[in-house]
């Protein structure tokens, strides 16, 4: 389990894909968080992986520490889409899910934090600041 705080000016749905989180009046920008999970590889062949995508044209990624946890940030566009869209993903690594996960039992594997910003293609990252401040304030709560 894991918490974690976002804006008061933003709000929580809950969609088809799980909840999602935007800015009360931006429709261009959500946030979506997907629960640990494990894939079979290491943290850095994950990201690895996901940096050597040809469908993406990644535009930055960065690596640094939150509470003792790997943490990789990429920013993309799509390169085959005519989709004017960037995404933000930032994976956190080293985090329990519990035993009750349906496949390989407890374990440790990556939370993932994925924005999808419409309004800002191409021109800017507006909510990339406010991204890293939601990471910022994960909380491990099973430890």
């Amino acid at each position: 389990m894991f918490s974690f705080k976002y804006p008061p000016t933003w709000e929580e749905q809950l969609d088809t894909t799980g909840f999602k989180y935007n800015p009360k009046n931006d429709t261009f920008f959500e946030l979506y968080i997907k629960d640990p999970g494990r894939t079979g590889q290491s943290f850095e062949e994950l990201t690895s992986r996901i940096i050597d995508d040809e469908n993406f044209q990644v535009l930055m990624t960065r690596n640094y520490l939150l509470n003792g946890r790997e943490v990789f940030v990429m920013t993309n566009i799509p390169v085959k889409e005519k989709v004017s869209e960037i995404t933000t993903e930032v994976f956190v690594a080293n985090i329990p899910y519990p035993s009750a996960y349906p496949v390989h039992g407890p374990g440790f594997g990556e939370i993932v934090f994925t924005s999808y910003d419409t309004g800002n293609a191409g021109v800017s990252q507006g909510y990339f600041d406010t991204l890293l401040e939601i990471v910022s304030t994960l909380e491990v709560l099973d430890e």
